[in-house]
């Protein structure tokens, strides 16, 4: 059984969640703005890799992103090696 932790934080220097909008044939441009996301942001991660044969492992992972909002991810995936 192996096992992992990390930690990432980052501040994003640019705004890419700022996004100026036109139309065809419309005079005139609209800005968007996503107030929701932050400048600075972190990754928490952890996993698992059980080695149930020689060529057969169960892993998962789960992730959670802090940016403004909280959201998380979760695999769990058979890996086969051949």
């Amino acid at each position: 059984l192996q096992m992992n932790l990390g930690v990432a934080a980052y501040h994003e220097f640019a705004d890419p969640y700022e996004t100026e909008l036109e139309m065809q044939g419309m005079s005139g441009r609209f800005k968007l703005r996503d107030e929701r996301r932050k400048d600075n942001r972190m990754v928490v991660r952890g996993g698992f890799d059980y080695r149930l044969s020689k060529q057969l492992s169960l892993c998962g992972t789960i992730a959670t992103f802090v940016d403004g909002t909280t959201h998380t991810n979760a695999n769990l995936e058979f890996k086969y090696s051949f």
